[in-house]
C-alpha cells in the first residue's frame, strides 16, 4: 500500500464514495478507493422500507442499542433480513445502524482485501460526507479515534476537486 501526501498529512487509506472516476484516480494516486453509486441507492431503498427519509434513518442510527446481522452483498438480500426484523418489532434505530454496519463490512472487505487498515482515514464524498451514522460505524469498526477518522469541511466537494486536479494533468483538450 503506497502512502499519499495530502495537505502535509500522510493518509494510508481514503474512503471515497459516489463517483466513477475514482477508479482511474486510484491507480494514478495509489489510493485505495471505492466507487459506490449503487450503495447510495440501496441506502435510500432501505430507508424507504422503514418509511423513513435518508436523513431520518441517519438520525435514528445514532441512537442504536444493538446491531443485527444484515446481508451486505445486495439490496435484495438485505431486504430479506430487514423485513422480518421490522415484522418482529425491532427498533428502527437498531435496524438503521445495522444497515450501515452491513455497508461498512462490505466496504472494508472490498477495499482492504485482508489487509489491516491503519493510519488516518479520510471520509470523502457521497453519504460519508453527510451520514454521521455511517461514519460512526466505520470509526467504531476500524477502532478510529476522532483524530484518525476525519471528515473535512470540504468532504462534499472533494471528489470534484480530485477530478479537477486529475483533469488538469491530462494532455488532452476537449471542446463542446
Amino acid at each position: 500500500m503506497r502512502r499519499v501526501l495530502i495537505n502535509g498529512i500522510i493518509y494510508l487509506f481514503l474512503l471515497c464514495i459516489g463517483i466513477e472516476i475514482v477508479e482511474g484516480l486510484r491507480e494514478e494516486a495509489g489510493v485505495l478507493a471505492q466507487s459506490w453509486n449503487r450503495i447510495i441507492g440501496a441506502l435510500d431503498q432501505m430507508a424507504a422500507l422503514m418509511n423513513l427519509s435518508g436523513d431520518e434513518m441517519d438520525e435514528l442510527s445514532l441512537q442504536h442499542k444493538r446491531i443485527y446481522p444484515i446481508a451486505s452483498r445486495c439490496g435484495v438480500f438485505a431486504k430479506t433480513d430487514i423485513q422480518p426484523l421490522l415484522n418482529q418489532g425491532a427498533r428502527k434505530e437498531d435496524i438503521a445502524a445495522s444497515i450501515y454496519q452491513a455497508v461498512v463490512n462490505q466496504t472494508i472487505a472490498g477495499l482492504a482485501r485482508g489487509r489491516k487498515i491503519t493510519g488516518k482515514v479520510l471520509f470523502l464524498g457521497g453519504p460519508l460526507s453527510f451520514c454521521e451514522g455511517l461514519r460512526n460505524r466505520f470509526k467504531e469498526t476500524l477502532k478510529l479515534s476522532d483524530e484518525n477518522g476525519i471528515c473535512p469541511a470540504y468532504a462534499r466537494i472533494s471528489v470534484a476537486i480530485g477530478a479537477a486536479i486529475y483533469a488538469s494533468r491530462l494532455n488532452e483538450s476537449f471542446s463542446y
